[in-house]
């Protein structure tokens, strides 16, 4: 996906809307690896999970598929697939800028599936994750590989 401002994703909705559709999720989440993460490190079934950039929501799916039922999810924009029900909220904002509309200590866990290098201010975003985050609690992060070769080859095909 190409860099987009904030607003140019907002004035773009229906094309990523149909990107996000076919693609479903990304690599981490597609390969199953995200949701693996989470089993192991987060087991409680009762963890209460953020999902940031949720996109399409099909990780919340997963989860939702393997007995977790405190599910949260936070985006700019509304491009989910799944049904909204098996959340227990969903927000939108910028998360650029905006703080995140949730009380100190909150989360057991927090993902962000390559999503945070499409970020204009990122600082702003993982300190907020902090926040949100309770103590002991798991940050997980995954970002494309920009030295891996099929990461490049993609990167010249595509942009």
């Amino acid at each position: 996906m190409r860099y987009l401002t904030s607003d140019e994703i907002k004035e773009n909705r229906k094309e990523l809307f149909t990107d996000m559709q076919k693609m479903k999720a990304t690599p981490p989440i597609r390969s199953g690896i995200s949701k693996e993460l989470v089993l192991k490190y987060s087991p409680k079934r009762e963890s209460k999970i953020l999902d940031c950039g949720t996109a399409t929501g099909f990780f919340l799916q997963e989860l939702f598929n393997s007995g977790y039922r405190e599910l949260y999810a936070i985006d700019i924009d509304d491009y989910l697939s799944i049904q909204k029900s098996i959340l227990k909220d969903f927000k939108f904002a910028n998360v650029s800028y905006d703080p995140l509309p949730f009380g100190d200590k909150f989360f057991n866990a927090v993902t962000a599936w390559e999503f945070i290098e499409h970020l204009e201010n990122p600082f702003f975003f993982c300190r907020e994750v902090w926040r949100v985050l309770e103590d002991g609690g798991y940050f997980y992060i995954a970002m494309p590989n920009s030295v891996n070769l099929i990461s490049r080859i993609r990167f010249l095909l595509s942009g």
